[in-house]
């Protein structure tokens, strides 16, 4: 791991010793294991991402030890050779993790599919919390990896999906109004910033871009 993995790494074993979290310990070292030697678009090692989206849900008071857990694991299967029966936590958990994995069903339309999985997301309050952490965290580091026509997308899906999820959230979750709005304001802040960015792009060039991925959405 790099410095910075290593620290997030140990802050985060430390926070879950002190509270006792059981999950979330066992998450960590499985997290590590089966995200070593992936990398992100950055050069990074992966593993800072799920260390990043667990450090920031305790930052904003989303640190309860299923909380935890599933933002540590919310990539392994999707992005590794992780099963569900390999995850080392209890069965909450697992779903949560399920849900959060998106396999594309390829009798839909990309957009019906991504619609089935934010609307499978809805029924549980983790799994919720943890994607909308999960896309702050991808937000606020994609102008340094992602390609034009890939920021792009992701603002498109944020603003088609993410958004009516934290509407949803309020309504299903009133308790968690105050972290719905503080993930709301955080993610528009990073959207504005990314529109702004997109102003110095000539309206046909971003138009055509725009266009493409519409389509390929519908397909």
């Amino acid at each position: 791991m790099d410095d910075n993995t290593e620290k997030m790494y140990t802050f985060l074993r430390g926070y879950c010793e002190a509270r006792n979290l059981s999950n979330s310990l066992l998450a960590l070292p499985y997290a590590r294991l089966m995200h070593e030697g992936e990398k992100r678009k950055s050069g990074e090692s992966y593993l800072i991402h799920p260390l990043g989206v667990a450090s920031y849900g305790i930052n904003i008071g989303l640190n309860s030890d299923e909380m935890i857990a599933t933002s540590l694991l919310h990539d392994v299967m999707e992005d590794t050779q992780s099963n569900l029966s390999d995850l080392p936590i209890n069965n909450d958990i697992k779903r949560n993790v399920q849900l959060l994995t998106f396999k594309r069903n390829m009798l839909l339309a990309k957009k019906d599919a991504l619609q089935c999985y934010y609307d499978a997301i809805k029924d549980s309050e983790v799994a919720t919390f943890v994607k909308l952490l999960d896309r702050y965290n991808n937000l606020f580091s994609m102008a340094q990896v992602f390609t034009l026509p890939k920021i792009i997308e992701y603002t498109k899906e944020t603003e088609d999906f993410i958004y009516p999820l934290i509407e949803e959230a309020k309504k299903r979750y009133p308790l968690r109004r105050e972290e719905l709005n503080i993930l709301k304001i955080n993610i528009t802040s990073l959207i504005n910033a990314v529109e702004g960015m997109l102003e110095f792009i000539p309206d046909n060039e971003r138009n055509r871009i725009r266009n493409k991925k519409t389509s390929k959405l519908a397909s």
